[in-house]
């Protein structure tokens, strides 16, 4: 950059300008790659790459709203349950790669059994039972 001709006719301030914003993305792409080398995501999935045609009856506006990384910041979870096959690891793939696009560490992991919704900690959702009815979450597992 500084050899090149095309600068010459720049200020000092705009030159410096230049240097500072070519670092900060140098340093925002590098964290970012830390982040996403972390987290040992399976897939290489995005929100904006899923498929809401597939009859998976997936709510598009709550995975725009998960998309915004909110739950990371109110300190709660994400569990993605359903039948095999319908995309689960793809959409907890592409939530993790969105977090960490914000800056936030992920994880992502599977459980080798099915979760108790009994046993689930939460403080601001009713967690609907198999059953169908819907309790409150208990504060103690």
């Amino acid at each position: 950059m500084i050899q090149n001709p095309d600068f010459d006719h720049l200020s000092f301030e705009e030159r410096f300008g230049l240097l500072v914003e070519q670092e900060w993305t140098y340093r925002q792409n590098k964290r970012l790659a830390r982040l996403l080398k972390q987290a040992k995501l399976r897939l290489p999935a995005c929100l904006e790459d899923i498929n809401y045609h597939q009859p998976r009856g997936l709510d598009r506006g709550l995975v725009r709203s998960l998309g915004t990384c909110r739950w990371i910041t109110m300190h709660q979870n994400v569990i993605i349950t359903g039948p095999t096959g319908v995309g689960k690891s793809y959409i907890a793939c592409a939530l993790g790669n969105a977090a960490c696009r914000q800056g936030h560490y992920s994880i992502h992991d599977t459980t080798p059994a099915p979760l108790n919704p009994r046993d689930c900690i939460s403080t601001s959702f009713n967690i609907k039972c198999s059953s169908g009815e819907s309790t409150a979450p208990s504060s103690s597992m």
